[in-house]
């Protein structure tokens, strides 16, 4: 028998897994679910997979839920500075030794009647379905990690399948064309549960049909518009969320629908103080330290970089920012800078993770150059923050992006809590 007494123990075997290993497929998941007497198939699931904006839209879910007296799992990934904030029960994240527990089970589980190893991610999507079962939680509500037919969550069968904007990344294994990306993705779609989309793509319509279920992709200026700031109207009605920009009002359409495809009839009110108590991190997020405002959030491609433009411009915007960056290897950083170039004051160019998997930050600056981005190589990202607030103006703001890697340091640098409740 396997025996981790503190979530810490867990925290250790779950590093000596490789964090960043990829394993598609079902089959070591639902072998693991099987010996523990299928968890999984007990929830009531929305299940979201998407490129971007997937945290978020589970977020506001799980708010708008809770608000209505629900008591609801959320599984996302990846984590910040603790790996348990990616398993959270009515918003708080698992205890220490709840997570040792559930840690335990499944690792005992894996090893009889013959052993075999479950992956990282792998391993702690096993987890979070035994946790929320234990929870006899009302609803789960969990995100895909990577694509979707092949990813460890969707062993599930949903209530609802929600699909966010797709955009091209993790290219080397979803495909290098956004209709090949949706085309892994809509396989969350599943019968007898109806598909909610941002996008009207042409394989969530082939899946949905071949499942014979309803696909419902609200159209902006038609069901819904976007007021500026933090507000929009959806059929009528004003609502306003903690996030600012076209993009995650986007997102507050896409929760709703959802909640409405799953014959969840909830007073407007009740939707609107879910919004209104929605916190996510690190997307959208502004604080203030050292006398100016940071804006961190964790846009990783061009698409989710033209949403942070739309968070940051809708605040200030006649500024130039200086812009904070760090990328890994298999980020299109072409792209990135690009998307970057209409907008951005300057960069400071770092690295927030092993030389392995980081962009080189002096080969950034080399597209940066070519682009006309003015840019100056720190690779040290601690030295990176301090640089970036000698080079923008006294109380300008600057932004944090790139990578997860690196807002989690400015989370420790800054001394800034990523809450125990979201």
């Amino acid at each position: 028998m396997v025996t981790f007494r503190r979530g810490a123990d867990l925290q250790r075997f779950l590093e000596g897994l490789d964090p960043f290993r990829i394993r598609l497929g079902l089959g070591p998941t639902r072998r693991a679910l099987e010996r523990l007497g299928n968890p999984h198939s007990r929830l009531k699931v929305f299940h979201v997979a998407g490129t971007n904006g997937k945290g978020s839209t589970c977020a506001l879910l799980s708010s708008i839920l809770r608000a209505a007296g629900y008591r609801v799992g959320l599984y996302t990934s990846p984590h910040f500075l603790d790996v348990r904030e990616r398993i959270r029960v009515d918003g708080a994240m698992i205890r220490g030794s709840v997570f040792a527990q559930m840690g335990e089970r499944v690792r005992n589980a894996l090893r009889r009647p013959s052993p075999f190893e479950l992956t990282h991610f792998e391993f702690l999507t096993v987890a979070a379905f035994l946790y929320f079962d234990s929870e006899e939680v009302d609803f789960a509500v969990i995100e895909t990690g990577m694509g979707g037919r092949l990813d460890a969550t969707n062993v599930v069968q949903p209530c609802v399948s929600v699909l966010t904007p797709i955009g091209l990344d993790h290219t080397e294994w979803l495909g290098r064309s956004l209709e090949a990306v949706a085309a892994e993705k809509a396989m969350i779609i599943k019968p007898g549960a109806p598909a909610v989309a941002a996008e009207p793509r042409v394989p969530f319509r082939r899946r949905s049909a071949a499942c014979s279920v309803p696909l419902m992709v609200p159209r902006e200026g038609r069901e819904w518009r976007y007021e500026g700031g933090s507000s929009l109207t959806f059929r009528g009605r004003r609502l306003r969320s903690v996030f600012s920009g076209r993009s995650f009002a986007g997102n507050v359409v896409l929760a709703v629908s959802a909640l409405e495809a799953a014959d969840l009839h909830l007073p407007w009110e009740t939707i609107q103080r879910g919004l209104s108590r929605c916190c996510w991190p690190g997307r959208g997020q502004w604080v203030r330290r050292r006398g100016r405002p940071w804006l961190l959030d964790v846009a990783h491609n061009p698409h989710a970089v033209r949403a942070l433009r739309e968070v940051f411009q809708s605040r200030y915007p006649q500024k130039a920012p200086v812009v904070v960056l760090s990328l890994l290897r298999t980020k299109d950083a072409a792209g990135v800078l690009a998307a970057l170039r209409p907008w951005a004051g300057s960069l400071v160019l770092t690295r927030a993770t092993d030389a392995e998997r980081a962009h080189e930050p002096n080969t950034l600056r080399a597209l940066a150059s070519d682009l006309g981005i003015p840019a100056v190589v720190e690779p040290d990202s601690t030295r990176a923050f301090d640089r970036s607030g000698l080079i923008a103006p006294a109380k300008d703001p600057v932004i944090v992006t790139g990578s997860h890697t690196l807002v989690a340091r400015a989370y420790r640098h800054f001394r800034i809590p990523v809450p125990i409740f979201v």
